[in-house]
């Protein structure tokens, strides 16, 4: 995905990670620097709760 780079990473992370669950549903293991903590990270657990969450 492309997104503009008005954009900062942590603005466009929870809908690029949403595609990418949905594309790859298998998808079992996130990483991501601590950029994305908070409320992206609680967002990702409570949305694909069975993923393992480091």
């Amino acid at each position: 995905m492309v997104t503009s780079a008005a954009m900062t990473d942590r603005d466009i992370a929870r809908d690029v990670l949403f595609r990418l669950c949905l594309a790859h549903p298998q998808l079992a293991l996130v990483r991501a620097d601590s950029a994305f903590s908070g409320e992206l990270v609680t967002w990702a657990r409570e949305s694909w709760p069975r993923s393992r969450w480091p």
